[in-house]
């Protein structure tokens, strides 16, 4: 199972390949039907040369990280440790959280940032294929619209299955 984020740069003068390699991501030309009909344009797939696991980091691992805290909160507090105790465990654990989190290796936002000060209209879809990559066909969610400098979109972290409008803010 991966992730393989496709982008489509409509309005874009240059050429989108060479722009993604200035962030050292490849972009090849998209085969998926679904991504195709999807973006419309000439979509790319970005990939750290394999595909985008690297750089996405999906929505729901920051929620699971929480949840793991707030359960680990109960169980200490039902096992009777003060809250002095609590607090300098869960501060551990948080921090051990954060050095292990897959955290995206490459500037994806950086490198759609200067697509969209070109002046292009940019779009994106994430999935999770379980199959090939120019194969696999799958329903979309209704397109969204994010801000560059939206939190969510700087971690590489949007929702999948959905066309996702990026804008300056």
């Amino acid at each position: 199972m991966c992730y393989l984020i496709s982008v489509s740069a409509l309005g874009f003068d240059g050429r989108v390949p060479e722009q993604f390699r200035a962030y050292r991501l490849f972009a090849t030309p998209t085969r998926n039907p679904t991504v195709l009909h999807a973006l419309g344009g000439a979509p790319h797939d970005i990939t750290d040369g394999h595909c985008s696991c690297s750089f996405y980091l999906p929505s729901a691992m920051g929620d699971r990280a929480k949840a793991k805290i707030n359960a680990a909160r109960e169980r200490y507090e039902k096992a009777g440790w003060s809250q002095a105790k609590i607090d300098r465990a869960l501060e551990a654990k948080s921090r051990s959280h954060s050095r292990t989190a897959r955290a995206p290796a490459l500037d994806f936002p950086g490198a759609i940032g200067a697509l969209v000060r070109a002046g292009a209209d940019v779009r994106l879809l994430c999935h999770s294929y379980t199959s090939r990559f120019d194969e696999e066909v799958f329903d979309v969610a209704p397109a969204i619209m994010m801000a560059l400098d939206s939190p969510a979109f700087q971690r590489s972290s949007f929702p999948t299955d959905a066309v996702v409008t990026l804008g300056r803010g």
